[in-house]
């Protein structure tokens, strides 16, 4: 117990290590202690994943960071299994030890995989290349020989119950449980570009989606990928599949989100659920969205100053967003990193060192994103709460207060997140704080006493000036801040 107490007062520390990037706290409410950490083998299901993407080109190395997996909190993880990695003579003959040790080594810490089959072959004519931006295998050999590989991938890392009679003759990996293994599988990443239209695409996705389906009947098929949440390409997309019969085959639609105010994603959002619902019970999924620790070229977003503080504050504000939005997450990325130029794709929540690819120490986001996954794992739900946020004095200026209720699913305990955001976050030594007076009208609901749960300082504090009556909870000089702050029940949080 001792040494778990210490380990949560280091990620506390680690997560504060610049105080100037934290709000400020009342003095009157006293600090009970750092954040609750949970990894991610005691988090049963939540909304959370991390990725893990450019394994399939070598940007980075999965036994370098796999030991700071499980401490985010992720309960999924995008990996891209690079078609020509796997297939480097383009002859059918797999070389499947580094994507086994991916897959395995993540099962075994609690993360489920979710399987990004992607990109091209330049082994085979037409068959595209290793990169991000590969033309499509679209007919011949090519189409042959991808098809081949999806089958082969599925079947190696679905779960035992969920394979079909298509994997007859094929491998499982070794080491990796019979009941447990890859159930999400992604058909390619950003498909609309270099000259890659969206009907194209569509062929690519119908094709693929029958694969995987005869291969794992009970497995999960998320198309698009898009670089934003697009209805218009969705639509596109979904019409192009129902005419070549594919279409229900498809649980999910799958878009990034790299706004530097995460919220304004939240109506184009809106639109692309209501135009995947026209075609079914299909999921949304924000499929990739950070932002990077340094104003690096490589890295998303590079027109702004960012630094470990802003980018912490971001990804605290992406998460919730999203899960308010009921919306699957993952985070872009696990860690920094090497592109073959040289550049850094600095969006890690560890940080990394090129061209060596070794890592350095995880960023504060790094324990933002564990807070944050510890508290809304599966039993929290969003609830449409009457909240008023009234600043003390003046306004809130360019900023817009964003609130979200959460109730647990077996009490009547609820959870109020609290942030100013609408504005890209700030870096240390320009935090905002507005005081103000929060009012939560929490008929039937219950908390025993109220706590402040701060991700970016990783701390925690009991909140002295609250009331309560006619159903309505008051707290006064709440230090609202750009980044997500977090009301609680105590004592179950302190």
């Amino acid at each position: 117990m001792r040494a778990f107490l210490a380990a949560l007062c280091v990620a506390a520390a680690a997560a504060a290590a610049d105080s100037r990037c934290a709000g400020k706290i009342p003095s009157s409410w006293s600090w009970v202690g750092p954040v609750v950490s949970r990894n991610s083998s005691s988090i049963q299901h939540s909304q959370f994943s991390v990725g893990a993407e450019g394994m399939d080109r070598e940007l980075t190395v999965f036994d370098n960071w796999k030991s700071y997996l499980s401490g985010t909190g992720a309960k999924f993880a995008r990996v891209q299994a690079g078609w020509e990695r796997c297939e480097p003579e383009g002859a059918g003959s797999y070389s499947w030890g580094w994507l086994d040790n991916i897959v395995v080594g993540m099962v075994a810490r609690g993360v489920e995989p979710w399987i990004e089959l992607s990109f091209g072959n330049s082994n085979y004519p037409n068959g595209g290349n290793a990169g991000s931006s590969s033309p499509f295998p679209q007919a011949g050999p090519a189409l042959a020989g991808w098809l081949a590989w999806t089958t082969a991938v599925v079947c190696r890392y679905s779960p035992v119950d969920n394979i079909g009679a298509a994997c007859a003759g094929h491998s499982r990996a070794p080491g990796l449980s019979t009941v447990l293994g890859a159930n999400i599988f992604q058909v390619w990443d950003e498909p609309v570009k270099a000259g890659n239209t969206i009907q194209a695409y569509a062929a690519l996705a119908n094709a693929t989606a029958t694969a995987v389906s005869l291969a794992a009947p009970g497995a999960q098929v998320w198309v698009g990928g898009f670089s934003s949440p697009d209805a218009g390409l969705a639509d596109a997309l979904l019409t192009g599949m129902t005419h070549m019969g594919g279409v229900g085959l498809v649980t999910g639609v799958s878009y990034h989100s790299f706004t530097s105010a995460p919220e304004a994603a939240s109506s184009a959002v809106s639109a692309l659920r209501a135009t995947a619902s026209k075609y079914g019970d299909i999921e949304i999924v924000q499929g990739g969205g950070g932002a990077p620790s340094s104003p690096t070229d490589a890295a998303s977003q590079s027109g702004y100053n960012w630094t470990e503080c802003s980018q912490a504050k971001w990804v605290s504000r992406r998460m919730v967003q999203d899960h308010q939005d009921d919306i699957t997450t993952s985070v872009f990325t696990m860690v920094d990193m090497c592109t073959p130029d040289g550049g850094v794709v600095a969006d890690g929540l560890i940080g990394a060192t090129c061209p060596s690819k070794q890592v350095t120490k995880p960023k504060p986001a790094y324990y933002a994103f564990n807070a944050l996954a510890s508290l809304f794992d599966a039993h929290w739900h969003y609830r449409s709460l009457s909240i008023t946020v009234t600043p003390a004095s003046g306004g809130f200026g360019s900023y817009t207060p964003f609130t979200g209720a959460y109730v647990h699913d077996t009490s009547s305990e609820f959870w109020v997140a609290l942030w100013l955001g609408g504005q890209t976050p700030t870096n240390a030594g320009e935090t905002p704080t507005v005081d103000s007076t929060v009012t939560i009208r929490a008929d039937g609901l219950f908390a025993p006493d109220l706590c402040w749960v701060d991700p970016v300082a990783g701390s925690r504090h009991r909140i002295s000036t609250w009331s309560f009556g006619n159903g309505l909870y008051t707290i006064t000089g709440v230090p609202l801040s750009d980044y997500v702050t977090v009301v609680v029940a105590c004592p179950e949080a302190a």
